[in-house]
């Protein structure tokens, strides 16, 4: 037995129990009454996956406009930037691939610059990969 039918048999047994009729011909016609209780459940089982997806859209978050963005249009030093296209990271999607233990066997790019980077990430609500 399917989530369809369940719902169904709940419909046709809140209908049966129900103290009053109002509609007489539901009395008279059981197979209109289980079609009235399928279309309650397919309009019940609609409800949920719309509910569904409206939540999963509330979830997923919009894409960083910064992701397209090239490394220059952050507020990095000269010597960052530099160290980053010797790298060939030359967007923030780029740069955010990368951890901070790779990024410090970067030559020339050091403990001040990787927290420049981080600082700079941070604002624009982004951060580096996570060290493994």
């Amino acid at each position: 037995m399917n989530t369809r039918d369940k719902i169904a048999i709940a419909a046709m047994n809140g209908l049966m129990t129900k103290k009053t009729w109002d509609l007489q011909e539901f009395k008279q016609d059981p197979m209109r009454i289980a079609m009235w209780s399928y279309d309650i459940a397919d309009a019940m089982i609609i409800e949920k996956k719309r509910r569904e997806l409206v939540e999963l859209d509330e979830v997923t978050e919009p894409p960083n406009p910064y992701l397209d963005k090239p490394i220059s249009a952050l507020f990095f030093t000269t010597r960052t930037n530099n160290c980053l296209k010797a790298e060939n990271i030359y967007y923030v999607k780029d740069l955010i691939k990368w951890s901070a233990i790779q990024l410090l066997r970067t030559p020339n790019l050091g403990k001040h610059s990787l927290k420049e980077i981080k600082e700079e990430l941070a604002r624009i609500g982004l951060s580096l990969r996570e060290d493994k």
